[in-house]
This record gives C-alpha cells, structure tokens and sequence, in this order.
C-alpha cells in the first residue's frame, strides 16, 4: 500500500554553470531551464543527488540555490512548487572558487611562550617543595619550639603583672582629696 503523506512536488530550476571555465562550449555555459520532481519525504542527501541526476552535475560541485528575490534557500523536501514563469535559481560552483584558501599553519607563539612559562613555574614550585619533603619534620619541630618560647615570656610576664596586682589591697579612701 503506497504512503498517503508522499506527495510528488514538481520546481523549475534555472541552472548557472559558474563552474565551467572560459574554454568550455557556450551551450553548457547557456542557463537553461528544467523541471525537477521530488517527493515530500526526501532527505536534504536525496535532494540534491536528484537534482544533480536531473541536471547531469558531479557530487564534487557545490549547489546554491535561490529563490526569485535572489536570497539563498536551503536544498530540502520543504521547498515549495513554483511555475516555468518565475523559477528557482540554481547556481553551480567549484569549492573555493570565488576566493583562494591561504596555506594554513600554526602561529601560536604567545600560547607555546605562556605554557612554557606556567610549566616552568609549576616546575620549580614541585621541586621546592620535593626539595622540602625531607626537612619537613625538622622545620615543624623548629616552629613548635619557637612558639612554646613566645608562649613561655608571654606567661612569665602575666605572671609577674598578677603578683604585682596580688599585692595591692584596699586601703579606704583616697589618700588625696580630689579636686571636684
């Protein structure tokens, strides 16, 4: 039984050869107008291999198709019928062929340059610390005692300060009057 929602869509197509050189014949060059039929359930792949079938195109050109207004419309199963009157236009073109690609190559000093830099930085700290790992328990041993000293003078000092308070009693009042 035959699937309701294919429905057969017919476009007409005005093809543009800008692939073809100044050498190739004027009749290949000449835009022509043809009709493409295509079913509503086609993928973007199906489309364009239909089209290129219809119109006899390689699978290493590039399509660009256009509406009437000139604007670029996507290649798909979406696009909508039209009469011989005011066809879609389909242009065909070589990749790169409207600009020359730059030989491309890696021009990263300044990320070579910093990497190396927080590379030598990690580098150096990881060594000191390796370079400390042995002394370690000497070093917390010296920071301990240091601080039992400075806790040592701070309670003799209280303590001599308390004496000194100890000592002192209550006498009454004031041994001079206050002027008030």
């Amino acid at each position: 039984m035959a699937d309701v929602n294919k429905k057969r869509v017919r476009i007409w197509i005005l093809v543009k050869r800008l692939d073809l050189s100044e050498n190739d014949t004027e009749d290949k060059k000449q835009p022509n107008v043809t009709d493409v039929y295509f079913d509503t359930s086609y993928t973007t792949e199906e489309m364009a291999k239909t089209i290129r079938k219809t119109v006899n195109l390689d699978d290493g050109l590039v399509l660009k198709l256009r509406n009437h207004r000139g604007s670029l419309i996507p290649i798909n199963s979406q696009i909508a019928s039209n009469a011989k009157s005011v066809p879609y236009t389909l242009e065909v073109v070589k990749h790169n062929q409207h600009i020359k690609p730059r030989q491309r190559s890696l021009k990263c000093c300044r990320q070579v340059d910093a990497l190396l830099v927080a590379y030598n930085n990690i580098k150096s700290r990881t060594d000191h610390i390796e370079a400390a790992i042995p002394n370690l328990m000497n070093m917390r041993r010296e920071i301990i005692i240091n601080d039992v000293r400075e806790m040592e003078k701070t309670l003799t000092f209280l303590e001599k300060r308390l004496k000194t308070a100890e000592d002192t009693s209550w006498q009454g009042m004031f041994k001079k009057c206050p002027f008030w």
